[in-house]
């Protein structure tokens, strides 16, 4: 849990700086208000970063996208059936990756359709008119989905949904679904943290973890939105922790917090709850059940000078925490796709990068002792990871074998080998494959004496 020490955060230049104090080099155009929240004793975390954005709280287009949650009458996360559907920022060229899902060719267009530990679907989808739609749900098949991807319409009023909740239409039994104004990138998931209008990080640089707090207006479908899209957090499951529980803060204020998490997208842990109107969420990477207790337990609201002065130290870089030196990077991979974009790959104790011109992320590594297999998927490719630890001299490599349909005949395309590569001084080996085929094959991890040691379905 975090230490009873006063708060102290580290610039770049290793340099201390208290959290109290006059702001140096101020200019004008630092945006310091609404102010957020604070954690009051962080401890081993340093604060890196402070923002406000006064404009998210504007209920307008101009900023915001339209999220549709239709559900019908009792239906939950987790039973029901129930479909979230939004349009993802037109300005965003960028695509995330997405763990553990697979692409899929929906009547013509690419999609990439991924599976939460719940048993809740995500898919993206490119529409006839060339909008992406991020959809997340149960209880539709694959068939449904394609007709909403066909049908589906962009107005500068909405979404259309045409002939969709008419008669015979996958959504003609529904009610009218509960409409919000988010911010929708590439992961649905997200609109649960409302319209953020002040946020801070903070980091462990010899850890390599990292806390967010988000500060949002309360929207009337808040528990809605949390209830539907946030997933649940498989390690609190496991040690019998409700979904939604009690934390009381230093000054005895009793806060319901929801948990909830987002593997794929590198968050294993979120704490969410309502305070004053506003819909706080704390987010973190390698935070355990205890330790997210405390961190919503710890977090006070700031007061509006104190937060002035950080705002204006973050945007001039006064707080930022250099963990570079602490985790050099090394080369897991590169390549070429089929359709001749480039792409690297890249990883660093506990994370993993992967890019190509306009799709890619940041994950968190897991290499754990044993040798394992896992893909990210973009539209436009999968990534094939492979990590494994061992003690230094033993030769493992990644091998892909894709198979393609011809003329409905499984046409085997030639194997792809990648040596494994040891991450700094860790004992963590990783490589990286990736492909823009939509075909079935198989991935796996091999010793130098042709032994299979993990095994992957493509």
């Amino acid at each position: 849990t975090p230490a009873t020490t006063p708060a102290i955060v580290t610039t770049g230049d290793a340099t201390p700086v208290t959290t109290r104090g006059p702001a140096q080099d101020q200019f004008d155009g630092v945006p310091t208000e609404p102010a957020g929240m604070l954690l009051d004793n962080p401890g081993d975390l340093q604060l890196n970063w402070v923002y406000s954005d006064p404009t998210a709280a504007a209920n307008s287009f101009d900023n915001m996208l339209e999220l549709d949650v239709w559900a019908m009458p009792g239906a939950t996360r987790s039973t029901g059936r129930w479909l979230a559907i939004a349009v993802a920022d037109p300005s965003r060229r960028f695509r995330s990756m997405v763990g553990d899902a697979i692409r899929v060719d929906l009547d013509g267009r690419a999609a990439v359709l991924g599976t939460s530990a719940d048993g809740v679907f995500t898919l993206s989808v490119t529409t006839s008119d060339g909008s992406r739609l991020e959809m997340t749900g149960s209880g539709f098949a694959i068939d449904e989905l394609a007709r909403i991807a066909e049908t589906v319409q962009v107005r500068t009023s909405g979404i259309d949904y045409g002939y969709l909740t008419g008669s015979g239409g996958p959504l003609e039994l529904f009610p009218q679904p509960i409409s919000a104004l988010a911010s929708v990138f590439d992961n649905l998931a997200a609109a649960a943290f409302g319209r953020v209008e002040a946020s801070v990080s903070y980091v462990d640089r010899y850890r390599l973890k990292y806390v967010a707090v988000l500060v949002a207006p309360r929207p009337q479908q808040a528990a809605t939105l949390t209830e539907f899209l946030l997933p649940p957090w498989p390690a609190a499951i496991a040690q019998g922790i409700e979904r939604t529980t009690v934390v009381r803060s230093a000054d005895g204020t009793e806060r319901l917090v929801t948990l909830g998490s987002l593997p794929a997208q590198g968050i294993n842990a979120i704490a969410q709850w309502t305070e004053n109107d506003r819909v706080i969420t704390v987010l973190g990477t390698d935070v355990t059940p205890l330790e997210l207790f405390a961190l919503a337990a710890d977090t006070r609201s700031a007061g509006a000078d104190e937060w002035r002065d950080l705002a204006i130290r973050s945007s001039n870089g006064q707080l930022h925490v250099d963990v570079t030196p602490m985790a050099a990077s090394t080369s897991v991979g590169a390549g070429t796709l089929a359709d001749g974009a480039t792409w690297q790959a890249e990883a660093r104790p506990g994370w993993l990068d992967v890019y190509g011109d306009d799709f890619g992320g940041q994950v968190i590594l897991d290499a754990g002792p044993e040798p394992a297999l896992r893909t990210y998927s973009t539209g436009e490719a999968t990534f094939v990871v492979a990590t494994s630890a061992w003690p230094a001299g033993v030769e493992r490599s990644l091998r892909v074998q894709l198979s393609t349909i011809v003329d409905g005949v499984a046409v085997p395309l030639e194997p792809v080998v990648v040596s494994m590569v040891q991450i700094g001084e860790t004992t963590d080996y990783v490589a990286v494959h990736g492909f823009s085929e939509l075909a079935d094959g198989v991935a796996e991890i091999v010793d130098a004496n042709g032994t299979i040691v993990a095994t992957l379905d493509l």
